[in-house]
C-alpha cells in the first residue's frame, strides 16, 4: 500500500517536477502555467482502524503534496491535492 499510494506518486512527482523546471529554463513553458495534481482520499484526514495502512499512506501523500507545493512555488509550479470521499 505504501509503495503504490506514497512512493509511486513521490517519485513520479519528482520526475515530472524536474522536467517542468527544465522545460521552463528551455523556454517550453511559462512559470505559473504548470500544475501537479495528486489524488488522495478523505482517509488522509479521517482515520479508519480497519484501514490503518491506507490512511497512513494518504496522510503521507497530504504532507508530500504540501512539501512539493512549497518546494516548487519558486518555479511557479502549483501542486494540488484532491481528496474525494
Amino acid at each position: 500500500v505504501m509503495a503504490i499510494n506514497l512512493k509511486g506518486p513521490f517519485f513520479l512527482t519528482q520526475r515530472v517536477a524536474r522536467a517542468m523546471v527544465r522545460g521552463q529554463s528551455e523556454g517550453q513553458a511559462a512559470a505559473g502555467q504548470q500544475s501537479i495534481i495528486n489524488i488522495s482520499s478523505l482517509s488522509a484526514y479521517a482515520p479508519a482502524t480497519n484501514r490503518g495502512d491506507y490512511c497512513i499512506s494518504k496522510a503521507g501523500m497530504r504532507m508530500m503534496t504540501q512539501l512539493w507545493a512549497l518546494r516548487l512555488a519558486d518555479h511557479g509550479i502549483r501542486v494540488y491535492e484532491v481528496c474525494p470521499g
